[in-house]
Parts: structure tokens; C-alpha cells; sequence
């Protein structure tokens, strides 16, 4: 399913909220990679609603129901080496099947399946879309663990290319708390497959909705004796 883009806001200006919560201020002694990260947090949302010597944390941001950026950085290699400190989180129910395939695709995929989120972290929320798109490719079957690598490499790549880079540009699904890859009606598939740019079927869409015969198949008829 590929939604529409969500809408822009406002960039902040240099000093927003900064007597309320002056995150640029603590920021400025953290080193340079995490004090990078959490700068393009605040260009793109503003201020943070919690400010600590450790952490800068926003709240129901964007896409996100949080953000976080940490000065505490960790180095990563894949797909080429950089600096991971800015946490995105979703409402996300994962299938417990899946928590596996997603710990072999990306380990900096975490999910919390008692409070029902999943986050990403990265240097930038754009390599974060790019690993939730793929999470959820992962849990509805649209790729398995070795496809969603690849195509995370490759997209990264285009992307700083300046080429498309379709994953990176939004979450291709919505959050929310049901448990993902639960069965779609049919009103949910037409309008889904609806939304699709250009009149063109996008394949998870129609991945879900192909799965609505089979998996309904599979349950129990509540009316048999």
C-alpha cells in the first residue's frame, strides 16, 4: 500500500521554544555525530518536548509517536559505515513468527511487543522509513530477509545518488496497534489498491488483498457445530 505523503510542517526557525526547552543549547557539547543527527531532528520538527543531558525526546512528531536522539552513537557497517543515534518509533504489532526474520534482517529494528511498538534507529529518519518499509515488507510476505537486505543496500545507494528512493520518502503503510498482517476486508483492499499512484497496483497492496481467499480459507467457520 502506498500512501500519500505526509504533510510537511513548518520548519523551525533558529531559537523556537528555545527558553522552553533548549535542546540546541544541550546539544552542543555532545560529539559530532550524534550533535549532526539530533540538529536535523530539531530543523525538521523544532524543539524536543524533553531535554536531559543524555537524550533529546519528541513526542507524536511527523509520522512518529516518538523520536528520540541519544549522544550516545553506535557505530554501524551495513550498508556502508556510519553512526546510529536517532530512534523513530510506530504503534506496531508484530506476529511473534516474524520477530525472528526481523532480528536476522536488521538488528537495529527493535520491537516491543508487550507496548505494541517498533522503532528504527539510524542517523537519519529517512534510513529509518527505509528499515520500517522494509520491517513490514518482512511481516506481510511481500520480501523475505535476504530481498529486504538487498534492496535496503540499493536503496541507500540511490539515495544518496540522488535517485529515486521511493522507502525513503514516508512510510509505505499505515501504524497503528492491530496485529500486523491480519486479514484485510475488502473495502480495506479497493481503497488501498485506490491509493495507488498512476493507476498502477503497487505489489504489497495487492499482496494483501491476493491473501484475503487463502487466509480466510484457513479459518475456523464459527457457525459449524
Amino acid at each position: 500500500m502506498v500512501l500519500a505523503p505526509f504533510p510537511a510542517l513548518p520548519r523551525a526557525t533558529k531559537g523556537d521554544n528555545m527558553a522552553a526547552n533548549p535542546g540546541s543549547k544541550r546539544i552542543a557539547d555532545w560529539p559530532e555525530e550524534p550533535r549532526e543527527a539530533a540538529r536535523l531532528v530539531i530543523d525538521q520538527y523544532g524543539e524536543p518536548d524533553e531535554v536531559t543531558d543524555t537524550q533529546l525526546a519528541w513526542h507524536n512528531r511527523g509520522w512518529w509517536k516518538r523520536i528520540v536522539a541519544t549522544k550516545t552513537f553506535h557505530r554501524h557497517n551495513f550498508p556502508v559505515p556510519h553512526f546510529d543515534s536517532v530512534e523513530s518509533v510506530i504503534d506496531y504489532r508484530v506476529p511473534v513468527d516474524k520477530f525472528t526474520p526481523l532480528a536476522a534482517f536488521d538488528g537495529r529494528v527493535i520491537v516491543e511487543r508487550t507496548v505494541g511498538e517498533v522503532s528504527a534507529r539510524c542517523h537519519d529518519e529517512q534510513a529509518n522509513w527505509l528499515a520500517l518499509n522494509l520491517m513490514h515488507d518482512i511481516v506481510i510476505g511481500a520480501k523475505n530477509v535476504d530481498e529486504a537486505r538487498s534492496y535496503y543496500a540499493k536503496e541507500f545507494a540511490d539515495y544518496r545518488r540522488k535517485k529515486p528512493a521511493p522507502y525513503m520518502h514516508g512510510l509505505r503503510f499505515t501504524p497503528g496497534n492491530q496485529t500486523a498482517g491480519a486479514i484485510p476486508t475488502r473495502e480495506s483492499c479497493r481503497m488501498n489498491i485506490s491509493r495507488t499512484p498512476s493507476g498502477k497496483t503497487d505489489r504489497t497492496a495487492s499482496l494483501e488483498c491476493a491473501s484475503i481467499s487463502r487466509e480466510r480459507a484457513l479459518l475456523p467457520d464459527r457457525h459449524a457445530p
